[in-house]
């Protein structure tokens, strides 16, 4: 939240960023469109310290259609035209370009340290469900009558004399 006191918004009327439309009825004759809307808006944030912080912010925290105002130095409608991802391990946003120069493939995750701690994730739940699958995948209790034989191979054996069940 530091770099909130940096802003040059500081102290602004939030109705220059998020404008609101009046009414049919107070609606004056000429109605302001998106690139004059936020004429006020652009000129504040092109003079701001802290514009990229306040980008990232706004990304970071929109998703689907609840995009709105200008932020960053952008409308809504250029930060949705805006390449971006969100992480698959931090849910952090960001921005498509700086990472495709390494690997040339949209990227999942936002650095290597998070991409390598979803790995290990990957891994020690593929460990632990081979595990669980050693100890609960051995069914010694016959589907058709419900015997239970004490080891696997008695079981094979009812299959195949009661039954004409292959193992």
């Amino acid at each position: 939240m530091s770099w909130h006191n940096e802003a040059a918004c500081r102290g602004v009327d939030i109705n220059v960023f998020y404008p609101v439309p009046e009414s049919k009825h107070g609606r004056p004759p000429a109605i302001p469109t998106a690139s004059t809307m936020y004429d006020e808006a652009r000129t504040i944030c092109n003079n701001c310290p802290v514009k990229a912080e306040c980008l990232h912010e706004a990304m970071a925290e929109e998703h689907g259609a609840q995009r709105f105002g200008f932020r960053g130095g952008l409308t809504w409608r250029e930060r949705g035209a805006q390449p971006r991802r969100v992480c698959r391990w931090c849910s952090e946003w960001f921005p498509v370009e700086p990472r495709l120069a390494k690997g040339g493939r949209h990227p999942h995750y936002c650095s290597d340290e998070c991409r390598d701690a979803a790995r290990e994730r990957r891994r020690f739940e593929d460990n632990e469900r081979r595990r669980v699958a050693r100890w609960t995948d051995d069914n010694r209790e016959c589907e058709v009558c419900g015997f239970e034989s004490r080891t696997t191979s008695g079981l094979a054996a009812h299959r195949r004399q009661l039954h004409g069940l292959a193992a």
